[in-house]
């Protein structure tokens, strides 16, 4: 028999940015044991938990509304928990449904600053899937999402809770931890390290149909060109270290090199670590930019001909440097690699950002507070 005494909390999750996000409140509401906890994850979320030792069970590969409202009543929950999902599957939003059809809370935790209203929308772009509670990142995203239309009572900023130790791991990596990570990765001594932080691009939907202007293929060749030109011109050896977003395949990397440069194919340790131990860190638009931001590293946001609003946060922050042409790309990265004062005011800049901590504490409290728990 399940025990009803204690409020139970369905948590559903399958995207990695959502699944790191609810990691830490995972953990803090087992260690508080107010609540039970059930734990279902799909697609990337199921190598993350377990990776940090999150007990989960499978989600099934075919939930619909009804299968995800079985759930719910199989577990008796008292509220449903979840991130959000941009994939093909996109579960959380038939337990949205599904909790709305049972009257039972539901609380959706954001883990990124960009589409909003995709997040909770149906293939046509109507903006259905709505749950009780959003928890939400900070006064940017409130603001933003308000402009979209949402409606503030159901807004609760509480922080990220992905970022609640960010600032320890910065403060805490030492310069013996960043040769060695250098070493695992096979960079020499002379070497600078150029990270590129990959991301799967997705477009074509309703709520954003345009293409960006670029392709990921398309920025990694660009910026090995730029890499193999600033080598040849200034004589700096340069190692790229390209690190994998966890949805990708290696196989889909097996032919970049460079003329002058090395480049390196990266799936293994911790992406922290990584870009920590990097003297530049590169990419379009993915959730490390910002991380790396935090970490006080040196980013740039590659995107030229973009034809979207620019969903980087830090870019519109000014803590990462944003490159929308191609023809900027070789000198903008050869002053972010090689001009010290340069890279010295971006350093002294981001350590002024600082995220929210205690994050996964004002989620859970949000939590029980909608289970009815003082």
């Amino acid at each position: 028999m399940v025990d009803v005494k204690i409020p139970s909390v369905v948590i559903v999750c399958g995207d990695p940015g959502g699944a790191n996000a609810i990691a830490p409140v995972i953990q803090k509401l087992l260690n508080d044991k107010k609540v039970r906890v059930s734990a279902f994850a799909y697609r990337e979320a199921k190598k993350l938990w377990k990776d940090r030792t999150i007990p989960f069970t499978d989600l099934p590969n075919d939930i619909t509304l009804a299968s995800a409202e079985i759930l719910l009543k199989k577990q008796e929950a008292h509220i449903f928990f979840s991130g959000t999902s941009y994939n093909d599957q996109e579960f959380e939003k038939q337990f949205i449904a599904a909790a709305r059809n049972l009257q039972i809370p539901s609380l959706v935790l954001l883990d990124y600053w960009s589409y909003y209203s995709i997040r909770f929308s149906d293939n046509a772009g109507n903006r259905i899937y709505i749950p009780d509670k959003i928890a939400i990142m900070d006064e940017l995203t409130l603001k933003e999402m308000i402009q979209e239309g949402f409606v503030p009572d159901q807004l609760v900023i509480t922080g990220q809770p992905a970022y609640d130790d960010i600032i320890m791991s910065r403060n805490s990596f030492s310069a013996k931890r960043k040769e060695n990570i250098r070493k695992e990765l096979g960079v020499f001594q002379d070497e600078l390290m150029v990270v590129f932080a990959s991301e799967p691009l997705f477009w074509g939907t309703p709520a954003n149909p345009a293409n960006p202007g670029y392709t990921r293929t398309g920025v990694l060749h660009s910026l090995i060109s730029a890499l193999d030109n600033i080598q040849k011109n200034s004589n700096k050896k340069i190692a790229l270290v390209v690190r994998l977003h966890p949805r990708e395949n290696v196989q889909e990397f097996n032919d970049i090199h460079g003329e002058k440069i090395r480049a390196i194919i990266s799936t293994a340790g911790n992406s922290r670590d990584i870009i920590q131990a990097s003297d530049l860190v590169c990419g379009m638009t993915t959730a490390l930019l910002m991380e790396a931001c935090y970490l006080g590293c040196i980013v740039a946001s590659i995107q030229p001909g973009l034809t979207q609003p620019d969903i980087l946060p830090s870019n519109r922050l000014g803590y990462s440097t944003p490159i929308y042409k191609e023809e900027d790309i070789i000198p903008v990265i050869q002053m972010l690699l090689l001009d010290q004062k340069t890279q010295n005011r971006i350093r002294n800049k981001c350590l002024s950002l600082i995220p929210e901590t205690r994050s996964a504490d004002r989620v859970a409290c949000q939590i029980y507070s909608m289970c009815g728990i003082l």
